[in-house]
C-alpha cells in the first residue's frame, strides 16, 4: 500500500500534503464542529489552508490493530473517481500521521449461464 502523504497533527487540524506521479497540493483538515449525525463527516478537508475550498471530507474510524485513524474521500472535477484513502498515526507520535492510499478492489460479475 503505498504511502501518498505525510501529515502533522497540531492544535486539533492536520495539515500535510499529499503526492502521487498527477498530485502535489497542501491540505488541511479541519474539524466539524457539531457533526449532525453518526454517519457525518469529523472533519471537512480544504485545499492550501482552512479557509481554502473544501475538497472532501473524513471520518474518525477505530481498528483492533491500529488504533484511531481517519478515514478520508477527496473528489474533484478532475479525478475520474473519488480518491479515497487512510490517515494512521505513525508509531507512537501522535503528531506525525501517514496518509495511504490502496485501489479499491473491483467485484467480478459473475458469468452468465450457459444454458
Amino acid at each position: 500500500m503505498p504511502q501518498i502523504g505525510q501529515f502533522t497533527r497540531l492544535r486539533g487540524l492536520f495539515t500535510g500534503d499529499i503526492r502521487t506521479l498527477l498530485i502535489d497540493r497542501h491540505i488541511v483538515l479541519v474539524p466539524v464542529a457539531n457533526p449532525s449525525t453518526g454517519s457525518s463527516p469529523s472533519y471537512t478537508i480544504h485545499l492550501k489552508d482552512a479557509d481554502g475550498p473544501e475538497v472532501g471530507a473524513a471520518w474518525k474510524r477505530t481498528g483492533d490493530r491500529v488504533g484511531e485513524y481517519l478515514s478520508l474521500l477527496l473528489d474533484d472535477p478532475t479525478l475520474a473517481a473519488p480518491l479515497r484513502a487512510n490517515l494512521f498515526q505513525k508509531d507512537d507520535d501522535k503528531k506525525v500521521w501517514t496518509l495511504i492510499w490502496k485501489r479499491e478492489e473491483t467485484r467480478r460479475a459473475k458469468p452468465e449461464d450457459a444454458s
